[in-house]
């Protein structure tokens, strides 16, 4: 089996793997025929297989059966009564068996309710990727499901949480490189990964050092045993370098499901075999945002209302937003585990609810951990909306016949505050190049929406703007870089 380097873009929405062949990348399928992981991943509440009652056991809770039947016995004859049948030892047994499976079966219940998500992940549980990670989920709501980890890489959460993360991103590179070797018949154990150029606006430094630190031990897992880093807008760049013809500034937008980063780099053929292109990197910024915050906004907005957003209590108060944005806030763990912990609060609040229906369906969606759903619906409307000016969205896991109907408009309205930010990083780029940039190059699966599309035009009417492969472009230059610093064949 020859032996490839790659390029891996472990992207908050979506994660691919791609190899170099003679200059040409190509995208290794991953699920079904297609490329494009989705960063998901299910783990089932794992439930011992509860043994028979073993015979120590049985004995002695034979002895104390006996006892109490003779006890009893003796109790209703000096009440003055005849006594009940007497059952025999073979009888009193199959009752004792019964009531030691029945304790042995709560007992195993107990403990899986008590489960983290680290202790499902060692235990042996069963584990889903992609897209059977959602439908795993839909089945069994009671599982673990991690939807693009890679939003939480530079968060500032415990160490015990930190190594949970590591876990769940070594399950899913793993899976990816063992699903490569397997569809596509290379060896990968060399590697260059895509990264933010950072992880988070506030303590970069920290949170780029503990993300990266985390990817490389994660990778390691993996089965790579070699790998280096590249700022993804970098090799996006480094993608469409392969169609220039002449030196060319390129300021990248790379727009992702939990990131976006803006570079500045100048490119050309007479560069493109350079193996460090340090001194081409003219500026470049990021921040933790993307993609998802427009899902989570347009949830917001057009979901939400109908689980009491805009409502009021009986008081004339408004129904209280900050347990209603929990609900939906799928990109903050703390977020999702008070909603989740607010059982005795939603109670309260349907009792003082002017209507309780809204609140019902609240209760609801947290019985059925059903918050990753609410806002993935709200995430194939922003999809649908790229061809359709409105469109219905059921709701009927919540209640038959629920709809909702959301339009371009909502989608717009739910992304100005995102497209301002996508601006305001623009900016900065170019002003830490102090150069014009020739052509505006949009990657990132956030950046195929019209909405987007439009919005660049709008701000930028006079440059050239060109689309990328919204989530291959990023892989497919790590793969171009791959090839260059390791060789064709793997070898650094």
């Amino acid at each position: 089996m020859p032996h490839r380097p790659a390029g891996l873009d472990f992207g908050t929405s979506n994660s691919v793997l791609a190899i170099a062949e003679h200059g040409v990348p190509r995208l290794l399928p991953m699920e079904d025929d297609s490329p494009y992981l989705p960063s998901a991943l299910y783990v089932s509440r794992h439930h011992d297989a509860v043994d028979e009652p073993d015979e120590r056991s049985v004995a002695a809770r034979l002895v104390q059966a006996r006892q109490q039947q003779a006890a009893a016995a003796r109790a209703e004859r000096r009440a003055g009564g005849v006594g009940s049948r007497v059952l025999d030892d073979a009888a009193l047994e199959q009752i004792v068996r019964a009531a030691l499976r029945r304790e042995a079966v709560a007992q195993a219940a107990s403990e899986a309710a008590e489960q983290t998500l680290g202790d499902a992940l060692r235990s042996g549980a069963e584990v889903g990727f992609g897209r059977e990670a959602l439908r795993m989920y839909l089945d069994d709501p009671s599982g673990f499901y991690v939807r693009s980890p890679k939003s939480f890489l530079g968060a500032d959460i415990s160490a015990a949480h930190l190594q949970t993360f590591e876990d769940v991103v070594a399950r899913i590179l793993g899976h990816m490189r063992a699903t490569a070797i397997a569809r596509s018949d290379v060896e990968i154990d060399h590697v260059v990964m895509g990264r933010p150029v950072h992880f988070q606006r506030t303590r970069q430094r920290d949170a780029d050092a503990q993300a990266i630190g985390l990817l490389e031990r994660a990778a390691r897992t993996a089965g790579f045993t070699d790998l280096a880093f590249q700022f993804e807008p970098v090799a996006a760049a480094l993608d469409f370098e392969r169609t220039l013809s002449h030196e060319t500034i390129v300021l990248v937008l790379d727009a992702g499901g939990g990131t976006t980063d803006c570079s500045v780099i100048r490119l050309g053929p007479a560069r493109a075999q350079r193996p460090d292109r340090t001194d081409d990197l003219l500026g470049s910024t990021g921040d933790r945002f993307g993609g998802l915050d427009i899902d989570i906004a347009l949830a917001w907005r057009t979901l939400m209302p109908l689980f009491g957003k805009n409502d009021t209590l009986r008081s004339g108060l408004p129904m209280p937003h900050p347990l209603l944005r929990d609900a939906v806030t799928i990109s903050d763990v703390a977020a999702q585990r008070r909603f989740h912990a607010a059982g005795n609060a939603l109670a309260q609040l349907r009792l003082e609810a002017v209507d309780p229906r809204p609140v019902d369906r609240l209760i609801d969606l947290q019985r059925l951990r059903g918050t990753h759903w609410l806002v993935d619906t709200a995430e194939r409307a922003k999809i649908g909306l790229s061809d359709d000016e409105r469109l219905d969205s059921a709701l009927d896991r919540i209640e038959p016949g629920l709809v909702r109907e959301i339009t371009r408009d909502d989608l717009e309205q739910s992304s100005a505050s995102i497209l301002a930010r996508f601006l305001a990083l623009m900016q900065e780029a170019l002003a830490q190049a102090a150069v014009a940039a020739d052509v505006i190059f949009v990657t990132g699966g956030t950046a195929r929406s019209p909405t987007v599309q439009a919005w660049l035009r709008r701000h930028f009417p006079d440059a050239r703007i060109v689309q990328g492969d919204s989530f291959g472009s990023v892989a497919s230059g790590l793969a171009l870089q791959a090839a260059r610093q390791f060789g064709p064949g793997g070898l650094a």
